[in-house]
């Protein structure tokens, strides 16, 4: 259905919800599957995704066969590069079909012209995340962390992860924040 309408996600956050909640996502994302255009997913798809020189990160099997049995069917799949798993490439575009994009675009999507991007470092404000980011995407800090065994890798990044201790509601310090990128991207 190359003319459908474009689903949006974002933020599933998979690996650190609950397995009902992912499970919602995959029923989602085979509803978007049977009535898409197109399928854009805005970041954070993963709570953690990295391609290792010997392998990618473990247990997302389910989502990965979804998602290559659409890409084959002939929905495009747009996966933007969220602040968890920003360090896809060649595994998620050639063995998955997923158009992966690391960097901010602007597409006419739906007849609309539409900036795509995960949000975090953007605008004004987030100076300690672009901090961060300028040393977690750094190639040194890429290629020593890619020659880690991807058991060891995902296990740090387990660690790490304090995603499943965000879940609820919006605080105020998030309210601004969006505020601020609301301004920011419609300026």
């Amino acid at each position: 259905m190359p003319n459908g309408p474009v689903y949006l996600a974002s933020d599933a956050h998979l690996g650190a919800v609950p397995p009902e909640r992912e499970q919602d996502f995959l029923d989602w994302l085979s509803h978007a599957g049977e009535r898409a255009g197109r399928i854009v997913i805005n970041g954070d798809l993963f709570d953690f995704w990295f391609e290792y020189r010997s392998g990618v990160t473990a247990g997302y099997d389910r989502v990965l066969a979804l998602l290559k049995d659409l890409t084959t069917a002939g929905i495009p799949v747009t996966l933007m590069g969220g602040n968890h798993d920003w360090w896809g490439g060649a595994y998620l575009r050639d063995e998955i079909g997923l158009e992966f994009l690391q960097e901010p675009v602007t597409r006419v999507l739906g007849g609309l012209r539409t900036f795509l991007a995960h949000g975090d470092g953007l605008g004004k404000g987030d100076l300690g995340y672009r901090a961060l980011k300028l040393l977690l995407r750094g190639r040194l800090t890429r290629l020593a962390f890619g020659s880690l065994p991807p058991a060891v890798g995902d296990r740090v990044a387990r660690v790490v992860s304090v995603t499943e201790h965000r879940w609820g509601p919006p605080t105020e310090v998030d309210r601004g924040r969006s505020r601020a990128l609301e301004s920011w991207g419609v300026d």
